[in-house]
């Protein structure tokens, strides 16, 4: 053997699940300036994740529930849409309601298939959280990482939203109190 070919089965190393020899990778340097001796890194761990674990063991009985809470809205969407065509004398939209509504195997098929569906996203949920991500694609849509973080800075924007108004009401009620 050459030395240079020596030196190449020295700087590689073997890869059992490919079956193939991949050169090493060089190691980067950590973005940042390097940590202060003595002091603790800052934790990059994600805050507390508020969705579901869908595990194999609890995986049926989540789909169930979600399809179970399938059925109840659309029974009673329908319901409801069903009452206010009577109630607004639409006879044509009540029998074009009638004429819609799934019959109950159709029913059935649908609520388990979304079910099924929301195992998936809570799995993908899941799979973010763990990565440190705000946000994942689940069949083309962006959905938000629940997060305790998330749902506060909320819940604080809302408030201040709240608070906002407040204050335009008190000052429109100053301004026609002065004006008379």
């Amino acid at each position: 053997m050459t030395k240079s070919r020596i030196r190449k089965q020295v700087t590689a190393h073997y890869n059992p699940y490919a079956d193939v020899i991949i050169g090493k990778r060089k190691k980067l340097q950590p973005k940042g300036k390097a940590p202060v001796k003595g002091e603790n890194p800052v934790s990059t761990k994600p805050a507390k994740y508020l969705g579901s674990v869908i595990t194999p063991q609890n995986r049926n009985i989540f789909a169930a529930a979600q399809s179970e809470y399938f059925k109840e809205r659309y029974l009673l969407e329908m319901k409801t849409d069903k009452e206010a065509a009577i109630l607004a004398g639409d006879d044509a939209k009540v029998k074009k309601i009638d004429e819609e509504m799934f019959n109950e195997e159709v029913l059935q098929e649908v609520s388990d298939r979304f079910g099924r569906y929301q195992c998936n996203k809570e799995q993908k949920h899941y799979a973010a959280w763990q990565k440190g991500l705000k946000f994942y694609k689940f069949h083309d849509n962006r959905f938000p990482v629940l997060t305790e973080d998330m749902v506060n800075k909320d819940l604080i924007e809302i408030e201040r939203l709240a608070l906002a108004e407040e204050t335009v009401e008190e000052i429109s009620e100053d301004v026609s109190d002065s004006v008379n």
